[in-house]
């Protein structure tokens, strides 16, 4: 959208239907009152993919379009050398529901009085 419309919707207090929202590109995408909650519960899946590796995917498309290719590569390189490295990428997370729950752990004395 450009600065024209921008300011004529903000001036005009317009409101707008979602097939509108959806031409203007103000939303991602517009679903059916009846796809309402199956749309929903399919973000939230997305939610839990690793927060860490879509981080720097984001970063590496900023460096796509604002640098160069030489930048781009090195930079994806870099990234998933990084990504490959986390907790995130060694072990899916669980479920909520299949989670165990927390357990205390003692702190290991060093046998040093005062310590």
């Amino acid at each position: 959208m450009g600065t024209a419309k921008a300011r004529e919707l903000y001036f005009t207090a317009e409101i707008l239907n979602a097939e509108q929202i959806e031409k203007l590109g103000l939303a991602n995408h517009v679903v059916d009152d009846a796809n309402l909650e199956s749309e929903t519960l399919a973000s939230q899946e997305a939610r839990r993919r690793p927060r860490v590796a879509w981080w720097h995917v984001k970063k590496n498309m900023k460096v796509a379009e604002e640098g160069t290719l030489s930048e781009a590569l090195d930079s994806e390189a870099a990234r998933m050398i990084r990504t490959g490295e986390t907790q995130d990428q060694r072990k899916p997370p669980r479920p909520r529901e299949k989670r165990r729950p927390p357990r205390a752990r003692r702190r290991q004395s060093t046998g040093l009085v005062g310590q």
